[in-house]
């Protein structure tokens, strides 16, 4: 809903160029710093005196926007940013570079800048502060999304993002005061997947053009057209008092809800207040319980405005049907925490007490998942997710936001339970950081695409099969809420990772009797939502190990029961016969496995025998695991590129007046877009491109440089980049000692087409793209190494005209730390690091993080190839063909693969061309040696599998 009465925006006077020196400044206090503010005062903000103008007119504008709830809000501090540390000065000349930009771009003097709040946990104000923006996508304070962008909330609007604020260890909480470079707007919805304008005229989005309640600033621009002033510090003594208790006093839940009617007045019409009114009055007069009361509320106002008012609230309890809602109050928890289950209850799950509903209802219908092994396996504890962490909350808030939206767009958004069985660490994995392991096989051993496999409640046997026992003897899986849409079937075996056609939203193995639901990584984050944790044994299975004819025959037992949950009657039959053969001991144990493989087929046997931590020689043919890939040898220092960034030429200077009148329409959107065609006579060219074919090694006799672009600066928007990238050189040569180096490189960058248009248009803003080897480095933009071009043509994708793309870009890296393979980090470790690499001693791949990704990149040139002996045919009948793809294979690998590992696929490539072996067998072994992330990766440059 919107807010009612809006009115203009309240007018702020506050000198944001002004940086006082802290001395003689009347607006700050040099007294001792509060233990409370000190990562405040430690990263360049300073307290503001409570009789200056700065402080009242910021304390003024922060209570108009609280309305009603002016007089009970306590401000206890409000600190300046004072812009005195090298980044902050650099951070504000940026912000006034793009804002004179936006003024030029519409030939006015008014670039809309506006004042506007924005609300945060304590731990993201130390993340802005030490590095600048990077968590896009956070609700605005009715629980709503506009988009994948930053949502801040009208100055005169401040209650919104006080709902967006967490209250800290102190008591407190905060919000931002900032300024907002606005330019253009235009109207994002609720619910919207939106990332970036919509057309190169806008700049940022609001909610309301009329009645604009919240602003939304999109990655590429966050953090250069956003600017905090100021920092409020506050308290709800109405509301961070009462007491969270189910069982609570009168008076408690009577205040609760005069604080919730006033904020829900700011948010709802006069016809919704007053049914609210009614309410309350019918609670106070006892005519209706408390629960009903809140019934009612969430009916009127909506579910997400509602869970944002008071997210404490817990509601009733259903069966699975569970109310993953509930979060039971503090008179709930546990008084012994069992050592085996630390690392559960020290991330926000809560052990439930066997005489619940809740455990019951979980413990119903695990069992009755457990078919006819359920009376031998022994539940030893539950866990439920509190998701009373900051993150949980976040986790939740934003399952339900998806959920509504999934709703909205299908009608149903077919909301399930589902079973994920995983190790101890992944466990932990996921409660600290959320799913990130993608193709795991299903219980039965088969992978159905690139996603994460759930297994359908009433089989909690499959997802058993994927568990893993710790060292307590235990396993653990987890029940999880899936909002699955509109799903596909997806076959076993297939390579998909994402929805076939935007139509689909999820997909299963079987439309008619699912038993697995597959979630594309896209979605893993925001539509499975952890329920709850059953620790469980197998007493009957985990026990003797021996080589007794009792134990081997228990063994055996267990694994009829399980393979009769996935096999048909007439394979059973088989099996069955096998078992009366064994028992009779007319054939050994191994014999007996063995002919039960064949039957059963290989994966599924090999999941049930990995229950006991058994593998056998004759299964490895099912599957084979990827080893991990070597770096390029013969890494030389980085290649030096003597293009001078800073010359900004007039047009005759850098270009042809031939060319540039009749451009080819294949490079229509570089041009359009402040790009110009560079002569090839030039030294300009000549540079980059002997860098590009440098990079390409071996296979630069085979490349063909169709074009290079280079990036005049000469827009509005370009030169602003640029201006703002030398700024932040400077602040970070100043920062790492004022020697002179801002440890400033020359980078590729591989995209498609359409990301390019983006980039030049907006910015960056695609982060997690995977490098040249198939390989994620953390959550941030990938570049390759001057040296290494290759990887970055690696990452590229051809065009309708069979061009490639590369961007060559000035980086400012500062410090840098190392960031393995497969990280999740998405922020520098600690604030005295600026970027990542993959290798400090010998680097060939570069991490730029989101908060930096438009200050610390610059764009230099764009470089256009074709590979003419790759895009040709794809038949596999032609030997020339194949040994053409072949051999282009070999001098790719070379770069990334170690000498010794080189010469066995010399020794497969000399088979294949002797006819010794087929294509497919030598793809098969080739992938086996350098590992199946390379491998896919080279695959795709053709569009193979």
């Amino acid at each position: 809903m919107e807010p009612v009465n809006n009115e203009e925006q309240v007018t702020i006077d506050i000198d944001y160029n002004e940086i006082p020196v802290a001395a003689n400044d009347d607006s700050v206090t040099n007294k001792p710093t509060d233990a409370r503010f000190r990562i405040f005062t430690d990263n360049g903000m300073m307290k503001s005196e409570e009789t200056t103008n700065n402080y009242n007119m910021v304390k003024d504008s922060f209570l108009l926007g609280m309305g009603t709830l002016a007089e009970e809000t306590l401000i206890v501090a409000i600190h300046k940013n004072k812009s005195s540390t090298v980044t902050g000065e650099a951070r504000l000349s940026s912000f006034q570079i793009f804002q004179e930009a936006i003024a030029r771009k519409f030939s006015a003097s008014d670039a809309n800048v506006r004042y506007a709040w924005y609300g945060v946990a304590k731990d993201e104000i130390r993340e802005i502060l030490c590095h600048g923006f990077s968590r896009i996508g956070k609700a605005a304070g009715n629980g709503e999304k506009y988009g994948h962008g930053l949502h801040l909330s009208n100055s005169n609007f401040s209650i919104d993002s006080v709902l967006s604020s967490e209250t800290d260890s102190n008591g407190l909480r905060h919000v931002l005061l900032c300024r907002v470079i606005l330019g253009n707007v235009e109207t994002v919805p609720a619910g919207s997947n939106q990332f970036y304008p919509s057309v190169k005229d806008y700049d940022s989005g609001v909610d309301n053009l009329a009645l604009p309640s919240r602003y939304i600033v999109w990655s590429c621009s966050m953090n250069s057209h956003i600017y905090f002033t100021d920092i409020v510090s506050f308290k709800f003594p109405c509301y961070e008092e009462a007491s969270t208790s189910n069982i609570a006093p009168p008076s408690s839940p009577l205040l609760r809800i005069s604080t919730i009617v006033k904020i829900f007045s700011m948010y709802l019409d006069p016809l919704k207040m007053t049914l609210i009114y009614g309410f309350r009055n019918d609670l106070q007069a006892q005519r209706i319980p408390w629960n009903e009361f809140l019934q009612k509320v969430m009916e009127v106002a909506g579910v997400k405005l509602f869970n944002t008012m008071d997210p404490g609230n817990s509601g009733e309890q259903v069966t699975i049907d569970i109310n993953y809602d509930e979060i039971p109050g503090a008179d709930e928890c546990n008084s012994e925490l069992d050592a085996r289950f630390r690392f559960f209850t020290d991330n926000g799950m809560f052990k439930i007490d066997e005489a619940s509903n809740d455990y019951n209802a979980v413990k119903n219908s695990f069992l009755f998942g457990m078919g006819s092994l359920a009376d031998q396996t022994r539940i030893v504890c539950m866990h439920k997710n509190l998701s009373s962490s900051l993150t949980g909350k976040a986790r939740l808030n934003s399952f339900k936001i998806f959920q509504e939206a999934m709703a909205r767009k299908c009608g149903d958004a077919n909301v399930k339970y589902a079973w994920y069985g995983a190790a101890k660490d992944e466990a932990r994995e996921i409660l600290r950081h959320g799913f990130s392991r993608l193709d795991k096989a299903a219980g039965n051993g088969e992978t159905y695409g690139h996603g994460v496999h759930l297994s359908n409640s009433k089989f909690s046997m499959d997802s058993v099969l994927s568990s893993e026992m710790d060292e307590n003897g235990l396993r653990h899986i987890l029940l999880c809420r899936v909002i699955l849409g509109k799903m596909e079937m997806v076959p076993s075996g297939s390579n998909q990772f994402h929805p076939s056609v935007k139509d689909y939203d999820s997909g299963v193995d079987n439309l008619a009797a699912p038993r697995r639901y597959i979630v594309w990584g896209c979605s893993m984050n925001s539509h499975i939502f952890l329920s709850h944790v059953v620790s469980f044994r197998f007493p009957c299975y985990e026990g003797s190990t021996g080589s007794t004819v009792h134990s081997s025959l228990l063994r055996v037992s267990t694994t009829i029961k399980i393979l009769s949950m996935f096999l048909d009657p007439p394979k059973m039959a088989l099996i069955y016969e096998f078992v009366n053969d064994h028992q009779a001991n007319r054939i050994p144990w191994s014999e007996f496995k063995q002919k039960v493989a064949e039957v059963s087929g290989g994966k599924l046997f090999s999941s049930i025998l990995k229950l006991r931590g058994v593998s056998f020689f004759f299964l490895y043919s099912f599957a084979f695991f990827f080893a991990k890939i070597m770096e390029p040898g013969n890494n030389e220092d980085q290649v030096t590129i003597d293009v001078n960034y800073n010359e900004i030429p007039e047009a005759d200077d850098s270009i042809t007046n031939e060319r540039n009148s009749g451009l080819d329409a294949q490079f229509r959107f570089f041009t359009d877009n402040g790009m110009v065609r560079t002569d090839e006579s030039r030294n300009d060219y000549n540079t980059v491109k002997n860098s590009f074919l440098f990079g390409m090694r071996s296979l630069a006799d085979e490349t063909r440089v169709v074009s290079i672009h280079r990036n005049l600066s000469s827009s509005l928007t370009g030169k602003a980049r640029l201006s703002s990238f030398k700024i932040f050189q400077d602040a970070m040569t100043r920062k790492c000692g004022g020697d002179g180096d801002a440890n400033v490189r020359y980078v590729w960058y591989g995209a498609a087409r359409d990301e390019i248009r983006e980039i030049l248009c907006h910015g960056f803003s695609r982060l997690g793209k995977t490098a040249g080897n198939g390989e994620t480095y953390g959550h941030g933009l990938h570049l390759s190494d001057a040296k290494f071009s290759m990887d970055s043509v690696l990452a590229s994708e051809m065009d309708g005209d069979g061009l490639r793309h590369v961007l060559l870009c000035r980086v400012i890296l500062g410090k840098m730390e190392t960031v393995p393979a497969g990280s999740q980090q998405f922020q520098p470790s600690v604030k005295d690091y600026d970027s990542g690499v993959d290798n400090l001693a010998v680097p060939n791949r570069y991490i730029v993080w989101s908060c930096s990704m438009n200050s610390h990149i610059y764009i230099s040139h764009i470089v256009s190839f074709r590979f003419p002996f790759y895009e040709g045919s794809t038949s596999n009948s032609l030997p020339n063909s194949s040994l053409l793809r072949v051999s282009t294979i070999i001098k790719i690998l070379s770069m990334f693969v170690d000498p010794l590992k080189m010469a066995l696929i010399y020794g497969f490539l000399n088979d294949i061309q002797a006819n010794r072996i087929q294509l497919s067998e030598f793809k098969q072994k080739v992938a086996e040696v350098s590992g199946g992330k390379l491998f896919s990766t080279l695959l795709k440059l053709r569009g193979h599998d």
